[in-house]
């Protein structure tokens, strides 16, 4: 079982990696970078997840940067959301319940999460949405062994708000990103755990940020960039998406990870390259 995937730089270079063992938040304003850097975090999903884990996209706006997957059995847009945010949950349950044997991890990517939030029509439905969620965060990381189900949910605010009000929920959230500018210093508290005496800059270029990890140092990141993503990228997304087809039929888990090297190029930063701008 992969447990650690690299999604960022440091200033210097160095690549950083994500301890896939718990569930991923990015945040950041419009035009923060925040659909470019989960463009590059499925694809190195897709290169470096075990072959019998799974990838679901969420998308309520039906972005144009998520295009490549429209019409896949994986990939809800729009007032398909809900239907997806079901199907995962059933699954959940499943494997919660004993009725499903599978133990391998399903990645949900959720983009927009607090626009899909608000487009749901009545407060039952939505209180429902938000007590499923919370059973997710809480007991979803070890249904299965090491397997389960990571949450990666992407908002220009990760305010309590879209957990019902409470923090607990948010906490179950061991990774969180936040890009570009334009946070206060509330917002960026609701991110990171950090008291009035930190000093956390107030925006940052877009592509560029800070990460932390289980509660541990703040940390100075570049979102990287992928080269041909439209071609060769975005079809070996469309592989992984495609494994749920065959797993649902044999349940096969257990798979030594995926080996060799990626046929694309990736923007790597230079040396001091956070102060500047290059990030489009």
């Amino acid at each position: 079982m992969v447990s650690s995937i690299p999604i960022l730089f440091s200033p210097t270079g160095t690549k950083v990696h994500w301890n896939n063992k718990g569930h991923f938040a990015v945040a950041g304003s419009t035009g923060s970078g925040k659909s470019t850097f989960l463009k590059y975090f499925v694809y190195q999903l897709s290169l470096h997840s075990s072959p019998c884990d799974e990838l679901y996209i969420l998308d309520y706006k039906n972005s144009s940067d998520w295009r490549y997957f429209r019409g896949h059995e994986n990939y809800f847009s729009y007032d398909r959301c809900q239907e997806g945010f079901q199907k995962i949950y059933t699954e959940f349950e499943d494997r919660l319940g004993g009725r499903s044997d599978k133990e391998n991890i399903c990645y949900v990517v959720i983009e927009e999460f607090a626009s899909f939030q608000a487009s749901i029509r009545t407060k039952k439905e939505r209180d429902e949405l938000q007590y499923q969620l919370g059973q997710l965060l809480r007991l979803s990381r070890a249904v299965g062994n090491d397997g389960g189900f990571r949450l990666i949910l992407c908002a220009q605010q990760l305010s309590a708000n879209l957990f019902g009000g409470g923090t607990a929920d948010r906490d179950n959230i061991g990774a969180r990103l936040l890009l570009g500018g334009g946070a206060t210093t509330e917002g960026r508290k609701m991110l990171f755990e950090i008291s009035d005496e930190d000093i956390l800059p107030t925006n940052s270029p877009t592509g560029k940020g800070y990460y932390q990890e289980q509660g541990g140092r703040i940390q100075k990141v570049l979102s990287p960039m992928i080269k041909n993503f439209d071609t060769l990228g975005s079809q070996r997304v469309i592989k992984m998406m495609d494994r749920s087809k065959s797993i649902n039929r044999s349940h096969n888990v257990g798979l030594p990870p995926i080996g060799g090297s990626s046929a694309l190029g990736e923007w790597k930063p230079s040396v001091g390259e956070m102060s500047g701008n290059n990030h489009t």
